[in-house]
């Protein structure tokens, strides 16, 4: 049995089999090499390479 405020192995996985949303970088990219993306007041960079790869940066 689990103990209060944790949960069992069966409800984690209940909870984790949700589909993940899913977004195409393109959308996000929109024809530009880098964007910013602000999360919790702090900057990210996503950035396109010239090897068609997604690097991130803070």
């Amino acid at each position: 049995m689990a103990r209060a405020g944790l949960q069992s192995t069966e409800e984690r996985a209940h909870h984790s089999q949700a589909p993940v949303r899913r977004i195409d970088s393109g959308m996000l990219l929109q024809h530009e090499r880098e964007i910013v993306i602000v999360h919790r007041g702090k900057e990210y960079h996503l950035r396109l390479t010239k090897s068609d790869k997604l690097i991130l940066t803070k």
